[in-house]
């Protein structure tokens, strides 16, 4: 008796990699994708995500398990990451009796956990400086204070 594999792999799960639930700009993240059964990648496959970047293979081929990166461009914001409605998934990827895996699993797919990509870099509201006659002398110091639109690090 003859048995085969008609079966394709399908997506049980994508999750984010470690992350402090904030992703700024040139910052990477990984989203792991877990299978039913073994794949096997050809190429370099790619997950559309909801900011218009992607998120590109980097390990994993021949286990249920794939290791996609994505690092955020200029303009790619928004207040919880997730893959693409529809077409998330580019590329290919097939279980190990070469059925491709369904790519609608990809789909619309938002990971627990919220992650907010903010790539829109601080802008300063306004300098003031403190207390002082008008008359700044030699080796006099004066303080400014700086406002940013958000939060930034010295």
């Amino acid at each position: 008796m003859c048995s085969s594999d008609l079966t394709a792999a399908t997506v049980s799960s994508i999750a984010y990699g470690t992350n402090d639930g904030n992703l700024a700009l040139g910052e990477a993240i990984t989203l792991v994708v877990t299978f039913s059964e073994p794949v096997n990648v050809t190429g370099t496959p790619s997950i559309a995500l909801n900011t218009g970047g992607s998120a590109t293979y980097t390990s994993g081929t021949g286990t249920n398990t794939l290791t996609f990166t994505y690092t955020p461009a200029a303009g790619q914001t928004t207040t919880d990451l997730a893959t693409a409605i529809t077409n998330a998934l580019t590329g290919t990827i097939t279980d190990l009796a070469g059925n491709a895996v369904v790519g609608t699993g990809f789909n619309n797919v938002n990971p627990a956990g919220i992650v907010a990509v903010d790539t829109t870099a601080a802008t300063v509201s306004s300098i003031a400086y403190g207390t002082n006659d008008g008359n700044l002398a030699l080796g006099e110091a004066i303080t400014l204070v700086v406002t940013f639109s958000e939060p930034v690090n010295v």
